[in-house]
């Protein structure tokens, strides 16, 4: 899972384009997370959002750990044959949460990270 956070916090990644809002930065939902993942590149605020959106995604991830290793029990377990790549999660997650914008996108955005994480990775 180390190898999960290293490669989220570090390049950019390209995707379906959108505007940012303000509020957005401000994550009350993952409609938000999703809008700063899929920053139109012409965007002024392009930077800001992608470093927002992996930051954002970094640090939830950073939190699982911990609360993993003290509760001794995941919410979600990437194998480690599987380490996806920064730029394919944050696109997986913003693409996640798009596809089903009323349900999803409402969640408050840690959940919309977790969520898509225990879908997509279950533990046994």
């Amino acid at each position: 899972m180390k190898r999960l956070a290293a490669a989220l916090a570090a390049g950019l990644f390209a995707t379906a384009a959108h505007a940012v809002e303000e509020d957005d930065f401000i994550l009350d939902t993952a409609a938000d997370l999703a809008a700063l993942c899929t920053v139109d590149s012409s965007d002024v605020q392009n930077d800001s959002a992608r470093h927002m959106c992996l930051g954002f995604i970094v640090g939830v991830h950073q939190m699982h750990e911990a609360v993993e290793a003290a509760m001794n029990k995941g919410v979600y377990c990437v194998p480690p044959d599987a380490q996806p790549s920064r730029d394919d999660v944050a696109v997986a997650i913003a693409a996640w949460i798009n596809a089903e914008p009323e349900a999803r996108g409402a969640l408050e955005a840690h959940d919309g990270v977790l969520s898509w994480a225990a879908e997509t990775y279950p533990c046994q």
